[in-house]
């Protein structure tokens, strides 16, 4: 079972090894502020455009730097033994949290990816539940989210038969331990951030189409994006940035409601 954190967590020191991102953090007391410096500071073109564009949807879900060796009143999630970070909510007190395992440990979730990665959560969970209900299945929201649904499932019947046929690469076996794949909303959280993800879902073909651009397709609905940000979408999620130094216009996230 997870514990439950304390309502405060301690500061966390200085490490010696910190970074940009990790005193963006540690200055950090929502997720929010730490989204708005990767928008404003990140090096990652593709990664600012989206914490631009999810930054209105993120909320106030609190920020906790987790140390090796020094308590967290309460405790952490027990999952964060197998993360680098964690988006954690209560739904029976509503609180929300961010765990980022610090620079003292090293496999550490100090990086403008897991950053991101951890936010996404924050701003689509909520939306991923609306949808899935079934009173909203015939909205654009619900309808996106049974897209993200099908979507995964065809995902993980590749992956297992790559498995089954022995053809799986060194990163797809990595995925199963990672629980990349478990749930719509890590296909999610990782399709919008990892590069090795983008690239997989480039290779899978579903229907004629690659999983990548069925993908984006799906995330376009969920953020609320419209169709003509389909292709930008995908030049921004593969690192490319053309379309801010050419002066596109990039739209605000619209809730969806």
């Amino acid at each position: 079972a997870e514990a439950e954190p304390a309502a405060k967590a301690p500061a966390a020191a200085k490490s010696d090894n910190s970074s940009p991102p990790g005193d963006a953090l540690r200055q950090s007391k929502t997720i929010a502020d730490a989204v708005k410096w990767i928008a404003e500071n990140g090096e990652d073109p593709a990664l600012r455009a989206i914490a631009a564009r999810i930054l209105p949807q993120v909320g106030d879900a609190e920020v906790v730097m987790v140390t090796p060796g020094k308590e967290v009143p309460g405790g952490v999630p027990t999952a964060l033994n197998i993360a680098k970070g964690l988006f954690y909510e209560n739904f029976k007190t509503g609180r929300k949290a961010i765990f980022i395992k610090d620079e003292a440990f090293k496999e550490n979730g100090v990086s403008e990816e897991t950053i991101i990665h951890e936010a996404l959560h924050a701003a689509t969970n909520e939306l991923i539940r609306e949808g899935n209900k079934r009173a909203n299945t015939d909205t654009p929201l619900g309808k996106a989210v049974s897209d993200l649904f099908t979507l995964q499932g065809k995902i993980v019947a590749e992956l297992n038969a790559r498995y089954k046929a022995g053809t799986q690469s060194e990163f797809e076996k990595q995925l199963h331990i990672a629980m990349a794949t478990s749930d719509v909303k890590e296909v999610l959280a990782w399709g919008m951030t990892n590069a090795d993800f983008q690239t997989m879902l480039k290779g899978i073909k579903v229907e004629g189409r690659s999983a990548w651009s069925q993908f984006v397709a799906a995330i376009r609905k969920v953020l609320g994006l419209s169709a003509e940000y389909n292709d930008a979408l995908s030049e921004l999620l593969t690192t490319t940035d053309q379309i801010l130094e050419a002066g596109k216009p990039v739209a605000a996230p619209t809730q969806v409601q």
